[in-house]
């Protein structure tokens, strides 16, 4: 018996001609998961806070397996009722484009400029392909002393993120041999409180993907995702050649495509809105869970990644599941119907976060 107990759930048929899969009866992950089946690996997400905070009525099963009503739509049923067949896969295009528009051009521009500053003054070593932050050593960061760079122009990241750096972000002189900081947590402890540190940290926070350690690679992809109006190269369970060599993508050492841009996703949003008392992600440690956490009916939707190779993701809205067809769109719907039900639900406000705005846009993935 699963962590949501042994519910009779009807196996979703899901027709070709609109979900791109077998015209066969296809459980999803979640439909495996929700009978008894345990879910493959799962996004690390959610502050233990936030994960308890289902309001009364929830309906789950406690971690003794005993079981209790669950509410679950399949894949078409979701579809119906938000009345929404006929436009769902314009919306997922428009999805797409928000992906490369908004996110992978504007990072992969941030990224090329940093780094080619960072080489121009002896800072080749601290760039995005080449430094990972150690975390623990990052927790001992203070912020030093000016000194190693000069001036440097807000690029407004987060907020306003993929603002040009323009012409006066330029180190005024190089720093001398014996003051070059050798990690990422000794620039952080002796330069966090210079705007071209804060730039280099904020970068790292969309690259540390958890699980993985293979920077170049993920800094390749986001190049190679970042080309193409539409994520033409974008595969959902897979990935592409692993930089520097002839291997192919492996999915030990390398994060599939989805897991790729749901961390982006989830990073700008966190990045986007502003602070909540006691949560470190505002968006993350909210609005993502994992599967067998009880969902917050507090809040008016969540997404559940419930399986992390061949990813998988769905939603909960007020305790109930909402179930999305599995394949190359599953992420990219998901994200549609989260939104659509802010709009609905929530005017399109994200807690103080206007999801219409110009510095997210992401409403206008669903206009008619």
């Amino acid at each position: 018996m699963g962590m949501l107990g042994d519910l009779n759930l009807a196996t979703p048929r899901l027709p070709t001609n609109r979900y791109g899969v077998n015209d066969m009866a296809v459980a999803t992950p979640l439909h495996q998961h929700l009978r008894g089946q345990p879910p493959l690996g799962l996004y690390q997400t959610a502050t233990p806070a936030a994960r308890s905070g289902g309001g009364e009525g929830t309906k789950s099963v406690s971690k003794d397996g005993s079981s209790g009503e669950i509410d679950y739509l399949e894949p078409h049923e979701v579809l119906e009722r938000y009345g929404v067949e006929r436009d769902i896969f314009g919306w997922v295009e428009n999805m797409h484009m928000w992906f490369v528009r908004h996110l992978l051009r504007p990072l992969n521009k941030q990224i090329n400029e940093l780094d080619a500053l960072f080489e121009q003054h002896g800072l080749g070593h601290l760039t995005c392909r080449r430094a990972e932050l150690d975390k623990a050593a990052l927790a001992q960061a203070k912020n030093g002393q000016q000194g190693v760079f000069g001036s440097f122009g807000s690029t407004g990241f987060g907020g306003g993120f993929g603002t040009s750096m323009g012409g006066t972000n330029v180190l005024s002189h190089a720093p001398a041999a014996q003051t070059v900081p050798q990690t990422l947590a000794e620039l952080a402890t002796r330069y966090g409180g210079l705007p071209q540190t804060k730039e280099r940290m904020a970068l790292e926070k969309y690259l540390q993907i958890p699980g993985y350690s293979c920077r170049e690679y993920i800094v390749q992809r986001v190049n190679t995702l970042a080309q193409s109006g539409a994520l033409p190269a974008y595969l959902f369970d897979n990935g592409g050649w692993a930089t520097g060599t002839e291997q192919m993508w492996n999915a030990t050492e390398h994060p599939s495509d989805a897991l790729l841009l749901f961390h982006l996703f989830c990073t700008f949003m966190d990045q986007t809105m502003p602070p909540v008392q006691n949560v470190r992600h505002p968006f993350t440690d909210r609005f993502v869970l994992q599967a067998d956490f009880k969902p917050n009916t507090n809040l008016p939707v969540q997404i559940i990644q419930v399986a992390r190779k061949r990813p998988h993701f769905c939603l909960v809205v007020k305790g109930a599941f909402y179930d999305i067809a599995a394949g190359r769109n599953n992420l990219f719907i998901t994200l549609v119907l989260f939104m659509l039900e802010i709009q609905r639900e929530c005017a399109g406000y994200l807690g103080l976060t206007n999801l219409g705005g110009k510095q997210v846009d992401l409403l206008s993935v669903i206009d008619k």
